[in-house]
């Protein structure tokens, strides 16, 4: 679409959508793993093996130092607890281990462990069931919103006053006003607009001058086309909500029912 034109369309908002995402990927992408690790270190010591500078030292002290700290780093990202120190990695399967709870099972309810104290916090799990029910509505809403755009005119916003407009091949009309455009109305009122400097008229004549277009077709076409893609990032994101809430509603249940087995053990241990 020109870029002198005095109006804008989901089309170029989608452009500029289209060129922040795989950035935004990558920031995504460094914030799990940074999140999920407790530190930068796992992925800086991948890079820096993946750029070949990975190599042994000579000095076997400091070549076993260097494995526990490569140890320690893993061992984090793949469970995704925030462990102090190996020592606390050591003490935490020692306890799972006296408690017959399986690290996998430690692992789903991660998020509810408290690696310091070794202990497992009681989640609300009603709290956790109602939010994993809110984003469900949330994706609904938004596959319905997919929907409604593939068969809704195209949108436009005015530059100049930002108003918003709607454009079908015959007709158009101003979302803050009830009149309909039409090519007869806009060829039959167009000397009464002559004054730009009213808001009202600003906009009456940008949207006609879209609707007397030659290229009306194939910008409306377009429009559709980025409508429908805004919205499908929007059903996308919103899946991606459901699926993590999904999981956390999961994983405070689980979390939830090893608690109760840890308190229950701790009530019926002998005193010493």
């Amino acid at each position: 679409m020109n870029t002198d034109a005095p109006f804008v369309s989901f089309t170029q908002i989608f452009d500029v959508i289209k060129w922040v995402v795989p950035f935004a990927l990558l920031l995504f992408a460094f914030i799990f793993i940074r999140m999920r690790a407790g530190s930068a270190g796992f992925l800086l010591h991948r890079l820096w093996t993946l750029l070949g500078g990975k190599k042994d030292f000579e000095n076997s002290f400091l070549q076993g130092e260097s494995n526990r700290l490569d140890d320690f780093e893993k061992i984090k990202y793949v469970t995704g607890i925030r462990f102090k120190s190996l020592a606390n990695v050591m003490a935490t399967l020692d306890w799972l281990k006296d408690r017959e709870i399986g690290l996998e099972e430690l692992i789903r309810a991660r998020t509810h462990f408290i690696p310091q104290d070794i202990s497992i916090r009681l989640p609300n799990v009603g709290r956790w069931n109602a939010f994993s029910n809110v984003t469900m509505v949330m994706f609904v809403v938004s596959a319905l919103l997919v929907l409604l755009v593939s068969f809704s005119p195209a949108w436009f916003f005015v530059k100049k006053t930002g108003s918003l407009f709607w454009v079908t091949e015959d007709s158009a009309g101003l979302l803050s006003s009830d009149w309909e455009f039409t090519h007869d109305n806009c060829a039959a009122k167009g000397g009464s607009w002559a004054d730009q400097s009213i808001p009202e008229n600003h906009d009456r004549g940008v949207v006609c001058k879209l609707l007397d277009s030659e290229d009306k077709n194939k910008i409306i076409k377009s429009a559709i086309h980025s409508q429908i893609g805004a919205a499908g990032i929007i059903l996308l994101l919103c899946g991606y909500i459901m699926v993590a809430a999904a999981r956390a509603y999961v994983s405070a249940k689980l979390a939830a029912d090893l608690h109760n087995r840890v308190t229950q053990e701790a009530s019926l241990a002998p005193e010493p």
